[in-house]
């Protein structure tokens, strides 16, 4: 057999293989393409999921008194040389407790609000400005509104404690011509610090 017959075989077979695959090739074409056509017609389905929140401990509201939730060591480091003062807060319709500090003209209020939970205190809820806290590990939530020159200011801190329940913290000056006259940021400071001290005392309760 001469050289160049058996060439002529060699090339024939490889052709013969290249026409082979390209046949494969051109009958998987169309499984492809029903395969990315099926996928388009399916619309992708996501099921929206709200992030859960996340706090140390669920803190029920409800029979809280307002007026423990300072001990005397926190009311100290607050200045607070006044009984404390139970009340009703209309607005939120839940018991409340003022600790006055009669020296500094000043005063820490809370309201356990066992049946309104935080987002009422959310911006857009609220006529003051918002910003977002953490207070022991809780979500919270800092609230001023800003007040005439003539009003005395305050600066509130509302804990989501859980689920539909909050915990109202207020640091407020009780008049407005007798230092310390407090800023905004040094009324905010001191409502988070008076709701960090709440928070440790219910936490240590129970």
């Amino acid at each position: 057999m001469s050289r160049d017959s058996a060439g002529a075989r060699v090339a024939d077979r490889t052709a013969r293989r290249r026409l082979t695959a390209l046949g494969v090739g051109l009958l998987a074409l169309p499984l492809v393409s029903c395969v990315n056509v099926v996928g388009s017609d399916t619309p992708a389905t996501t099921t929206p999921t709200t992030p859960a929140v996340q706090r140390p401990r669920v803190l029920s509201m409800a029979d809280v008194d307002p007026c423990t939730l300072l001990t005397p060591e926190q009311q100290r480091t607050f200045g607070i040389d006044q009984p404390s003062r139970p009340d009703d807060s209309v607005v939120l319709n839940a018991k409340s407790c003022r600790f006055p500090n009669e020296a500094l003209s000043t005063s820490v209020s809370f309201i356990p609000i066992p049946h309104t939970g935080i987002d009422r205190f959310a911006a857009g809820e609220v006529r003051g400005e918002v910003r977002d806290l953490s207070i022991g590990g809780f979500p919270a939530k800092e609230n001023f509104v800003p007040v005439k020159p003539n009003l005395p200011p305050w600066c509130d801190v509302v804990v989501d404690v859980a689920p539909g329940q909050a915990l109202n913290a207020r640091y407020s000056k009780n008049g407005t011509t007798k230092p310390p006259f407090l800023t905004r940021d040094e009324l905010c400071k001191r409502a988070a610090e008076a709701a960090e001290a709440a928070i440790a005392t219910l936490m240590n309760k129970g």
